[in-house]
């Protein structure tokens, strides 16, 4: 799970090289057998995108968006969002809701227009768009990708402060499911009260 927060590429390039390298870790094992599915939620998709562009160019790969402060928006989803992994089990019911109702909560301020995500070569061929929205100035900016080849979701916006996205969750649960790594946990320390 990349997060939402302050913490972003451009202000922390730990974080930014950290989560570039759990990346490039999840294609290896992915591609070795190991399915391993990455959520990137608002900054963390935002940071996904710039990843998968393959220039790091943490300044002018993203634009500028009047989204900021709680804007709820609509989800016009494309072709792909029809036919992705993410949207193919939810109910009809839900995705009615997503496209007409204004339900999805967005707090950035920085995105990518359709228009420039396609322009850039590894990242349009990286993942597709599953939806769009507008922001307050009605520019369309891109809120939710799917990877094409690997388990890699991103959403602009903030299903995990809804009570009503629990489909989201739900699908993302299941993708971590796939993955048959077990954990060995070891008790490292003693707890007293």
């Amino acid at each position: 799970y990349f997060p939402s927060g302050g913490v972003f590429a451009s202000n922390n390039q730990k974080y930014f090289k950290c989560c570039k390298k759990f990346m490039e870790f999840a294609m290896k094992e992915t591609d070795n057998g190991n399915y391993m599915p990455i959520w990137g939620g608002c900054m963390g998709m935002q940071q996904m995108m710039i990843i998968a562009d393959g220039n790091d160019d943490l300044k002018n790969l993203l634009t500028k968006f009047d989204s900021f402060n709680n804007l709820l928006c609509k989800l016009n989803i494309t072709k792909d969002g029809m036919n992705s992994r993410m949207l193919e089990n939810i109910p009809q019911e839900f995705i009615n809701k997503l496209q007409h109702e204004k339900c999805t909560l967005n707090n950035h301020m920085m995105g990518i227009s359709p228009s420039r995500f396609k322009l850039h070569r590894r990242l349009n061929k990286m993942f597709k768009i599953i939806s769009t929205s507008k922001c307050r100035k009605h520019k369309n900016f891109v809120s939710t990708i799917e990877a094409r080849d690997y388990p890699f979701y991103g959403v602009q916006w903030h299903p995990e402060r809804a009570d009503d996205m629990e489909y989201l969750g739900q699908f993302f649960a299941d993708e971590v499911w796939k993955n048959k790594q077990k954990c060995r946990v070891e008790k490292k320390y003693k707890l007293e009260f």
